[in-house]
């Protein structure tokens, strides 16, 4: 039987070895080059300054030497010095023989500094006595519940069995974590109990892989385990008030709790922002309450930056706007879509306000939480009361941008300014009021049928409509709106690209209608008099330049992010205003 030199680590530290040939064991290792670093045990202490001789290194693969027992027959020990400002030895193995793998780690090492006074006044020899070293893995039993449930401030190092109840108030993603020793998969979440209290729980693993789907934030759930699950909190990683943490096991017992109201996460003080006011904290965080308008499923769909998951919560507020949530990708599985119900209060706070298409949207982002049920507060009953009777009477606006009746007289620009503006390579916006002029070409063409992808089709020698992007071939399309027009003011005109939800505030239908309408044109001209009714109205654009490089010269590209009919004769009296002021405030004669 062999045995492991217990003290040894000390010894060396102490510059006492004299000729001691140890056994130690490998608990971790690490290339560095031409060299492999070890991190060693004698059952007592563990040292990490253990350094394979270049020669040596060649001939061990690290990965072999998980937790094995090394029996060293060379070795060499460098002293640090005054003047070379190193305050550890160096371990240098010159020689030594593999005696057996190992399963697992013998005994607790303590983590030696390599100063021999912090382990000063410990019989070393007594330490060197025989032990055995043969390791058996731990025995996994079932674990059976008990039926009453403990507060979680109670939990402690002394719980031999324990089940707590709480709604998961936070949660991680899963991700993947590097250890001493391996890579691994982790997610934590944090319980609260009925009392206030709360603790962090850690999933490792296939038990991470497994509970990543089901624990989400605002559930209740049933947790049982024993005292191997229970373990002293690590601060740096730990922001819950208790003074110990959980993991789940594969043999802990986890229930969800279904219709649960009597556990509620507590509430921040929040700063809230209506939700047509929140285009004036644009690129900030902001604090929401609303109502859930509709809710749409987590669904997958194609980018430029590859496949990515969305899940939309739409709210809207007493403002009569109504706003869309995200939730990207690792973010979906927070959250489950049956949490959310129609004309349910929800409380969000540190959610990003961004635009897209001058479309304001709120995102969810790491600091985001989401808060239901909120019965305390006084928000919740007065925009339940505000749903029930006030709503059916307004019109509720699906963008901020739809409140404006006209447009602001200082915040809108000639085309003509516009033109001479030094963009360079950034991305401006601007409000122009004008006309369409002239639509280039149709204001469509043919896509695929799958609703996430937008590429065009085209037909092949049979006659089927053909997607490259989805290697799709069927004899069907849809059509999808995408126009190029001229737009003109009093100054001059630009060419500009309007995509669908801007179109279809031009022409009043969907993409379908306006297809439809194109292959009757022979039998009727309804298609042709809606293009003609186009140049009639002016509307107000806001456009965003995008420069590019096409055959060695730069371009500077129109969209039109977004568009609203407007009153000419309300927004001519605007424009005299804005002059009068102007003249009053600059005495201009």
């Amino acid at each position: 039987m062999t045995e492991l030199s217990r003290g040894f680590i000390q010894l060396m530290a102490s510059d006492n070895v004299s000729n001691i040939q140890p056994t130690l064991q490998v608990l971790f290792a690490k290339s560095l080059g031409q060299t492999v670093r070890w991190k060693v045990s004698d059952g007592i202490y563990s040292y990490d300054q253990c350094i394979l001789d270049p020669p040596l290194s060649y001939n061990y693969d690290e990965a072999k030497y998980g937790y094995a027992l090394i029996h060293i027959t060379d070795y060499e020990i460098k002293r640090p010095t005054p003047t070379n400002g190193l305050t550890k030895f160096k371990f240098i193995v010159k020689s030594c023989d593999v005696v057996r793998q190992e399963k697992g780690m013998i005994g607790n090492p303590v983590k030696h500094t390599g100063d021999p006074k912090t382990f000063e006044g410990i019989n070393v020899n007594k330490l060197m006595v025989s032990t055995d070293v043969n390791v058996k893995s731990p025995i996994r039993t079932p674990f059976s519940p008990k039926g009453t449930i403990d507060p979680i401030k109670d939990i402690s190092l002394y719980s031999t069995s324990w089940t707590i109840e709480g709604v998961v108030s936070e949660r991680s993603v899963l991700r993947n974590i590097v250890t001493e020793t391996k890579e691994m998969k982790a997610m934590n979440f944090v319980l609260i109990d009925k009392d206030g209290s709360d603790i962090r729980l850690s999933c490792f693993e296939d038990v991470a892989e497994t509970w990543n789907k089901k624990i989400v934030i605002g559930k209740v759930f049933k947790i049982s385990g024993d005292n191997l699950s229970v373990k002293e909190t690590n601060a740096a990683f730990n922001k819950t008030t208790h003074s110990f943490e959980l993991n789940v096991r594969r043999n802990t017992v986890v229930e969800e709790v279904v219709n649960c109201h009597t556990i509620q996460i507590p509430v921040p003080q929040l700063k809230r922002t209506k939700l047509a006011s929140i285009g004036a904290v644009k690129s900030k965080v902001v604090d929401i309450i609303g109502l859930v308008d509709k809710v749409v499923p987590v669904a997958e769909f194609k980018t430029l930056k590859g496949d990515k998951r969305r899940m939309e919560i739409h709210l809207i507020d007493e403002s009569c706007v109504k706003i869309p949530l995200t939730l990207w990708d690792v973010h979906c599985d927070l959250y489950s879509a049956d949490q959310f119900k129609e004309g349910q209060v929800i409380f969000v706070s540190g959610a990003n306000v961004n635009d897209f298409r001058f479309s304001y949207v709120l995102s969810y982002n790491y600091n985001t939480r989401i808060y239901f049920d909120v019965q305390d507060k006084a928000e919740t009953g007065n925009l339940k009361m505000w749903n029930s009777s006030v709503r059916p009477t307004k019109t509720i606006h699906s963008n901020c941008f739809d409140m404006v009746d006209i447009p602001d007289p200082y915040h809108t620009t000639l085309i003509a300014n516009a033109l001479d503006f030094d963009f360079g390579e950034e991305a401006h916006s601007f409000n122009v009021v004008g006309k369409i002029q002239t639509i280039i070409g149709e204001p469509f063409y043919r896509a695929c049928l799958h609703t996430y992808c937008t590429k065009k089709v085209y037909q092949n020698e049979k006659n089927h409509w053909v997607c490259e992007a989805c290697d799709l071939h069927t004899t069907e399309f849809r059509y999808v709106m995408r126009m190029s027009a001229v737009i003109g003011d009093l100054s001059g005109s630009k060419k500009v690209s309007l995509f669908e939800n801007e179109c279809s505030r031009i022409f009043k239908c969907d993409s379908e209608t306006l297809g439809k309408l194109y292959e009757k044109e022979l039998e009727s001209d309804e298609y042709d008099k809606l293009i003609k009714k186009t140049s009639a109205d002016y509307y107000m654009f806001k456009v965003k330049t995008k420069t590019s490089d096409f055959e060695g010269k730069s371009y500077v590209n129109w969209n039109v992010q977004y568009i609203k009919p407007i009153d000419l004769g309300k927004y001519t009296k605007a424009v005299n205003r804005a002059c009068d002021e102007l003249e009053a405030k600059y005495a201009l004669q």
